[in-house]
């Protein structure tokens, strides 16, 4: 969802190529995705668009925390062997670009 919203757009607010939702089907309300489960070693709390973060992201030392939390993350994916999923979370968050 956060893809499509974030798509980028021409005059009129209207996707610079098309989007089309194929097969979303509907969850039974017994799916398993409906259930609440802790988060996933690795993972974290921000948004992975900056523009819909609670932070003040305008403020350099609220960006640096993050930074560096999200960095500490990755550290811990890297010592546990897990290189690929280290290196997305190196590379995964737009919020310093």
């Amino acid at each position: 969802m956060r893809q499509i919203e974030n798509h980028p757009t021409s005059s009129g607010d209207v996707p610079t190529a098309r989007i089309e939702i194929a097969d979303c089907g509907q969850l039974s309300p017994d799916d398993p995705f409906l259930t609440v489960v802790s988060a996933a070693a690795g993972s974290d709390p921000y948004e992975d668009y900056p523009e819909d973060a609670d932070q003040d992201i305008e403020k350099p030392e609220i960006v640096l925390g993050i930074a560096r939390e999200i960095r500490e993350i990755g550290n811990m994916l890297f010592k546990e062997s897990k290189i690929g999923i280290a290196l997305a979370k190196y590379l995964s968050k737009s919020i310093l670009t």
